[in-house]
């Protein structure tokens, strides 16, 4: 259901390009979408990856993937 919901967030998003109508969503922000609780999010990172959380999350993330410890 997920990939098949994301071609179709994905092939709206590229009719609403060609065809000049609406707002397309690009990074920094970002939309997330629960089909199971039926919520949707539209999220902001600010600086994007270069923010210093993200940085961490980032670190984090490596440094537990180089452990071994997922």
């Amino acid at each position: 259901m997920g990939i098949e919901i994301a071609a179709g967030v994905a092939c709206t998003n590229v009719l609403k390009i060609l065809l000049g109508r609406g707002e397309v969503i690009c990074a920094p922000h970002g939309l997330h979408f629960d089909a199971y609780r039926n919520r949707l999010i539209k999220s902001w990172r600010p600086f994007g990856n270069r923010h210093p959380l993200q940085r961490l999350m980032f670190w984090y993330v490596k440094h537990l993937l180089a452990q071994g410890n997922p």
